[in-house]
């Protein structure tokens, strides 16, 4: 058979291509760590930890493929769950490190799709390129934090001391962020991206600009520039957070979070959230453990709502706290435990439901319902319970406001509703087997106000006769799920 030059050319290409796939690079910058391989797995050789324990490493590319890699930490041999046994770090000379930092100094994102695992003694692990990364099925194992971020790293008199958010996005895409073997892990970054499942312990997400502390526990807010992004994490249908424990922390004014799916299984706290849109946040936690957001936008616009709910904000066993400027519901709020709400306006179209409630709002329009099993309290300067509103309490329910008008229904079925408000409206129903008790300035009643026990009272003077006869019309205490959606 005859053969061209180009047919030589593409037979001869043929062989030099490999039979396994090509591996993921990670490139120390020269004089750093450097890299073996063990059963394809890429060793790290970490440099010497300074006085602090810190192992600062550098790189020009820092990319991981499947198989995962190795920060080899361990002094004199370890066995891994990624590549089996290796070789103790001569590098370390004798010291093992707390906190390995690998710096990515690169114009590309990192592309991290398998695991890192620390060999030898447990340790922080810090993966930063100002770039950006992307996690496709990566995680931690064998470390205490796990941090993906786009800070720059800042030292103070030679020991690590914070990170600088200024630019970088991450996303998490594909097959997600692994739980792994790690205790705490942190996304920090001036943008998240999450479209595909984050599974933690404890998980932090940091967005926006701001330097964060090198144990992750103080935020200092940095003036955020002209260019700022229109969502600041953005938690797509697909993805989602789950956690025993979740903190979202995002503070660049007029800039949103838009999530999924955030499920966490303990104690959830979060603070400043600048604009959060939630598909679905939820919470298995314990006693007095809580799902906390809170924010300060100012405008309720796509990238400025504080809080917009459209689908499950769920807390089976703990409380719920949400303090923001604005809280837009279109799904459904739920708490086995206590809920709180603090918000500079509330507009509930669907359903919030707790076994104890607190609500506070300059303005809360309400067109759906809000529920309790046991006392309600409601504070708001300007309440409207609308036409097809229910503000219903199993325990009690007292109403605090300037100016409170019901078209709808407030109903308490064991015990009284209280009312307190300079203007009072009432061309609804409101209804309660104890007491209804008005105190205020103006008093209009062009609606129903009944109790089992006979007493409707104005500024303490009785108002109605005892109405004995007992009429739910809203069809008795119901929940829009039922306790049992939580079993």
């Amino acid at each position: 058979m005859k053969m061209n030059k180009t047919t030589l050319l593409l037979s001869a290409a043929a062989f030099l291509v490999p039979s396994a796939p090509l591996l993921a690079q990670i490139v120390p910058q020269t004089g750093g760590a450097s890299v073996e391989h063990i059963n394809q797995v890429p060793v790290v050789n970490i440099n010497r930890a300074g006085a602090d324990g810190v192992s600062h490493n550098v790189y020009t590319q820092f990319d991981i493929g499947v198989q995962g890699a190795i920060l080899n930490n361990s002094l004199s041999g370890a066995n891994t769950s990624l590549a089996g046994a290796v070789v103790g770090n001569a590098q370390l000379e004798g010291r093992a490190s707390k906190v390995i930092l690998n710096e990515v100094n690169s114009a590309n994102k990192s592309i991290l799709k398998g695991m890192v695992e620390v060999a030898g003694q447990r340790a922080d692990v810090v993966i930063a390129n100002k770039s950006g990364i992307t996690c496709n099925g990566c995680g931690f194992i064998n470390a205490r934090n796990g941090v993906l971020t786009t800070a720059d790293l800042q030292f103070k008199d030679g020991a690590f001391n914070s990170y600088r958010v200024n630019q970088g996005n991450i996303r998490v895409e594909g097959d997600g962020l692994k739980k792994g073997d790690v205790d705490y892990t942190a996304i920090i970054a001036r943008t998240a991206e999450i479209s595909a499942a984050v599974h933690a312990d404890a998980l932090l997400v940091s967005a926006g600009k701001k330097t964060v502390s090198a144990d992750l526990s103080r935020f200092n807010n940095v003036e955020a520039s002209k260019d700022k992004p229109e969502v600041l994490v953005d938690v797509a249908e697909l993805g989602g957070m789950y956690a025993n424990k979740i903190k979202l922390v995002a503070n660049e004014n007029g800039v949103g979070v838009n999530s999924g799916n955030v499920n966490g299984a303990g104690s959830n706290t979060g603070t400043s959230l600048n604009n959060v849109s939630i598909v679905s946040i939820q919470s298995d936690a314990g006693s007095y453990e809580r799902v906390q957001i809170g924010n300060g936008a100012q405008n309720v616009s796509r990238a400025s709502v504080g809080v917009a709910n459209r689908g499950q904000i769920q807390a089976k066993n703990g409380g719920v706290d949400i303090s923001t400027d604005s809280l837009v519901n279109q799904g459904n709020i739920a708490s086995q435990g206590q809920l709180n709400i603090s918000a500079t306006r509330l507009q509930n179209e669907k359903n919030v439901s707790a076994r104890s409630a607190s609500i506070t709002a300059t303005q809360l329009d309400n067109t759906g319902g809000i529920q309790s099993a046991q006392a309600l309290q409601l504070n708001a300067t300007s309440l409207f319970n609308a036409d097809n509103g229910v503000i219903e309490a199993q325990n009690g329910a007292a109403i605090q406001g300037t100016s409170i008008t019901n078209r709808g229904h407030i109903v308490s079925r064991t015990s009284s509703v209280s009312l307190s408000d300079t203007r009072f409206s009432n061309y609804g129903r409101i209804e309660a087997f104890g007491d209804i008790s008005h105190r205020g300035v103006s008093f209009n009643n062009s609606g129903t106000m009944r109790s089992t026990s006979g007493l409707v009272t104005n500024n303490g003077r009785d108002i109605n006769k005892p109405v004995n006869n007992w009429g739910w019309g809203y069809g008795g205490f119901g929940w829009p799920y039922g306790w049992s959606y939580w079993m």
